[in-house]
């Protein structure tokens, strides 16, 4: 819930660990819509910038201040 705090609300994505699949409840699958979790294991492919990640979403489609400002606030409620 935490990490729902700082993705920017328009951010959208499905990731499902087979690309064939249009269900991504699995171990390692992740929703987020509007900037909410519905789902997801917050692990490092799920956060980094590879194709489909957290990071690589927040950049292409909000630009590298959004990309910032997640960075800074995911540190400031991480601990």
């Amino acid at each position: 819930k935490i990490l729902s705090m700082v993705i920017p609300h328009s951010i959208n994505i499905q990731r499902a660990p087979d690309p064939k699949s249009s269900n991504p409840v699995f171990n390692d699958g992740m929703l987020i819509e509007n900037g909410k979790i519905i789902f997801s294991v917050v692990e490092k492919k799920a956060i980094r910038a590879s194709q489909g990640g957290l990071v690589h979403v927040v950049f292409h489609e909000k630009g590298p201040g959004a990309t910032h400002d997640l960075f800074v606030s995911r540190g400031r409620y991480s601990g």
